[in-house]
Parts: structure tokens; C-alpha cells; sequence
């Protein structure tokens, strides 16, 4: 029908979406990834495995995903996902599958880059980020003072008198 339309126009290309486009994979999904992995003896070469993880986004034609590190391998027994960085990886569409999982909240931090649900360290500088501007300080707040608590009912049980220094 387009093709008709434009059809002694001099046009020869057109970019359009289609309405009904859906990604194969959306932010978020539980993916598997097929990857090498380090676990090999020095005859072999480094063998392909296919590790869990979630897909983040496209970038181009290749799909950037994160496998946790210490992932093991989904199909031989006690390989584990040695990352070279972060655990980040950047693989052809051809080498990444849907799996079975929970979808993760991969939306990053807006300061500091950092994926909340994969657990990311936060990268925050305290000296330029605003207080309460990066998501993740909230979560690593939230850990401190759970851990602070617990310590304080374990002394307590114990029989010590905790004051506080300041009011």
C-alpha cells in the first residue's frame, strides 16, 4: 500500500514503525546467555555455556545483558560465571534466549547508574549527588540500619546497657 502511495515520487526509502512491533525481549527479562566460560584445563580451548541472567537493553543489533557472578551454568555441572568486569555483557541476539524467572526492575539510578534489583554498587559521589537523590542510598541505608537493629536486640538480650551519645 506505502510502496503504491510513494510510487513515482522519486522516494526510494522509507522508515516507519509498525504499530504491532513487539522486541523479542523487553527490560528486565530473565534471560539465558550463551557465553564462554574460564573453567577449562590448559588442552582445551574455553568451552560455550549458557548462564542465567536478566537482559538490560539493545545497543544496535547486540543486547546488552548482566549475569551474575558465581552464576552456574545451566547446561554443565559446577561451572561458574567467572565475569571479566561487572558482569556485564554485550552479545549477539543469536546468543541470547528467554528463559523461565522472575523479571527484574532494571530501571538504573538516575546518579549513579546503578541497577538496584542486580545489586550494583552505588557509585555516588557524596560530594556532588544531593542526599537522597541516588536510589540506591536508600537501599544501602535501609541494610545499615537493619544491621544496627539486629545488633542492638542481640546486646540487649545479652544484657547490655546501650545509651545513645547524642540526644
Amino acid at each position: 500500500m506505502i510502496a503504491r502511495s510513494i510510487q513515482g515520487l522519486g522516494i526510494t526509502s522509507v522508515k516507519h514503525r509498525c504499530p504491532g512491533y513487539r522486541p523479542a525481549f523487553e527490560p528486565g527479562d530473565p534471560i539465558k546467555a550463551l557465553t564462554w566460560s574460564w573453567f577449562h584445563n590448559d588442552d582445551d580451548p574455553p568451552a560455550q555455556c549458557w548462564f542465567p541472567g536478566h537482559f538490560i537493553r539493545l545497543s544496535g543489533q547486540r543486547a546488552i545483558v548482566r549475569v551474575p557472578a558465581k552464576a552456574l551454568a545451566l547446561d554443565a555441572d559446577g561451572v561458574e560465571f567467572e565475569p571479566n568486569g561487572n558482569g556485564y555483557l554485550k552479545l549477539p541476539l543469536a546468543r541470547v534466549a528467554h528463559r523461565d524467572g522472575e523479571r527484574a526492575d532494571v530501571t538504573p539510578c538516575s546518579w549513579c547508574g546503578g541497577i538496584v534489583a542486580l545489586g550494583d554498587p552505588c557509585g555516588r559521589d557524596p560530594n556532588y549527588t544531593p542526599a537522597g537523590k541516588c536510589a540506591l542510598e536508600s537501599v544501602f541505608s535501609t541494610v545499615a540500619v537493619e544491621k544496627l537493629e539486629a545488633a542492638a536486640r542481640e546486646a540487649t538480650a545479652q544484657g547490655v546497657k546501650l545509651t545513645r551519645d547524642r540526644p
